[in-house]
């Protein structure tokens, strides 16, 4: 019954200091989220919320942490596949064999050009979708393929083929 009491008063004079009973009385109201009221039908807990140090259990944590770090150098293996081939000639892929070789290949393919047939997903990873050429082969210019200026008699940007002249370069 007095809790009814506080909650009513306090939102009483909240609602009347926001403006809602706007009579002419001015009410000082107290905050309501302040008010530290508890209700009856609630209790303080007083089981603590730590676990109690349990040296079996931390020896068995630990003696289990030896294990699998012995194990782990034992089942862990790399594996390097060396391989020839030119711009033409697709590579099989090993993503039905190895799931993780899926963003290698897709790595490979964007930076070198190098086509893996049976891939389920190859597309571009670090450049854009629009983007012509494989930037770490050694054909790939310095500048790009392409270079955007501002052309004042248009208006606007304007993207030309790159022109360099290499004259002094002997093929």
């Amino acid at each position: 019954m007095a809790t009814s009491s506080v909650i009513r008063r306090s939102l009483f004079c909240a609602s009347a200091s926001r403006g809602w009973f706007s009579s002419g009385v001015k009410v000082s109201s107290p905050n309501v989220f302040n008010i530290t009221k508890r209700f009856e039908s609630t209790e303080v807990e007083t089981r603590p919320t730590v676990r109690k140090f349990d040296p079996v259990m931390r020896q068995n944590l630990q003696d289990f942490g030896q294990y699998v770090a012995e194990c782990m150098p034992k089942y862990n293996s790399r594996i390097r596949v060396k391989t020839y081939t030119d711009e033409l000639t697709p590579i099989d892929s090993i993503v039905e064999i190895h799931k993780a070789a899926n963003w290698y290949e897709r790595e490979v393919w964007d930076m070198f050009g190098v086509y893996f047939s049976n891939h389920p997903d190859l597309r571009r990873i670090l450049t854009d979708y629009g983007f012509e050429g494989h930037p770490l082969r050694k054909d790939f210019p310095l500048t790009g393929f392409y270079e955007l200026r501002y052309d004042m008699e248009h208006q606007r940007v304007v993207q030309e083929p790159v022109e360099l002249a290499q004259e002094y370069r002997k093929f």
